[in-house]
Order: structure tokens, then C-alpha cells, then sequence
């Protein structure tokens, strides 16, 4: 499925965003890296705009639950000088990946100059519902139904300020 969704998105890029210089793309499994190089005379901020745009108009011809791509601007003053590696012989690699999104990430976002794009690799957690349709056609219900509750369910909505101790707190 990555090649199906990078090729779509290599050639909405090449049919849509001015002054291409060159495309390598590479597909890992459950992801695509797409790396795009410009002329030298392309303005970066209308380049990455371009690449944007067309990038969030694809998104609706791909896959139902395709994730929207995280662009970076690289220039040569811009090259990765520290990558981490991370693994763990006790850990699942979905608590991995979660400590890496979620603890080491936010943790170094504060360096100056840093850019630090999402983890690559690992499992995300996944939220897997076994229905059973016995138990569904006993209630009247369909698997629909189960999705919409648990769509609806799990939304977060800011509900105000609240005063804790001497504290307002604004959500």
C-alpha cells in the first residue's frame, strides 16, 4: 500500500508544484519517504506551500485513514547531525515508540535549532474491537453502530476554566 500512496502523491507533486528539480522517494512498510528537490532559484517558503497544498488535496483520493504527510524544509545547512536509535529488550515496541513520541521528543523540542520530526519505525498502539454478532443482533445493532459510539465517545471538547486551590486553570 506505501507504493500505491507514494506514487499517487509523486504524481500529483510532479503535475502541480513548480520548478522540480529531481524526486527520490523510498517505500518502507506502513510508510513513504518522498524527497523533493528544488532548483536553486525556487523561493523555500512558496516551494514548501505548494508541496502542502497539494499534499492535503491528495489526501482525499488515498486510503480511508491515511495519514497526513509531516513536511520538513532540509537545506544543506540543515542535514541531520544526530540520529537516535532506540530499542528495547523489555519494552513492546509500541511502549518504544510511544517513549520516543511522547518522552524523548518532547524532551529535546526545547533545544535551540533543533528539528525533530516523528519517530520512524516501531507500532503505533492500535485499538483493536472484537464484535461479537450475536451479541449485536441481540441489542438491534450493526458494526456501525459500534464504530459511531466509539467515534463519539472518545471526543475531547474544552469545557472552560476551572479554579483549583488558588489556581484558574483554562481548557
Amino acid at each position: 500500500m506505501a507504493q500505491r500512496i507514494v506514487y499517487s502523491e509523486e504524481r500529483a507533486l510532479t503535475t502541480t508544484v513548480d520548478n522540480i528539480e529531481h524526486i527520490e522517494s523510498t517505500s518502507y512498510d506502513s510508510f513513504g519517504v518522498i524527497k523533493v528537490f528544488f532548483h536553486p532559484t525556487v523561493n523555500p517558503s512558496t516551494a514548501v506551500a505548494q508541496l502542502t497544498a497539494v499534499s492535503q488535496t491528495i489526501l482525499r483520493q488515498l486510503p480511508p485513514g491515511t495519514t497526513p504527510p509531516l513536511i520538513i524544509q532540509y537545506s544543506a545547512s540543515t542535514v541531520s547531525i544526530l540520529q537516535f536509535g532506540i530499542s528495547s529488550t523489555k519494552l513492546s515496541e509500541q511502549q518504544v515508540f510511544d517513549i520516543a513520541l511522547n518522552q524523548i521528543r518532547i524532551g529535546l523540542i526545547s533545544v535551540p535549532g533543533v528539528s525533530i520530526p516523528y519517530p520512524y519505525g516501531g507500532k503505533q498502539r492500535v485499538v483493536s474491537v472484537d464484535l461479537d454478532p450475536k451479541a449485536l443482533e441481540a441489542n438491534n445493532l450493526v458494526e456501525s453502530d459500534v464504530v459511531t459510539a466509539m467515534s463519539t465517545g472518545s471526543l475531547t471538547f474544552p469545557s472552560g476554566t476551572a479554579k483549583i486551590g488558588g489556581k484558574e486553570v483554562a481548557d
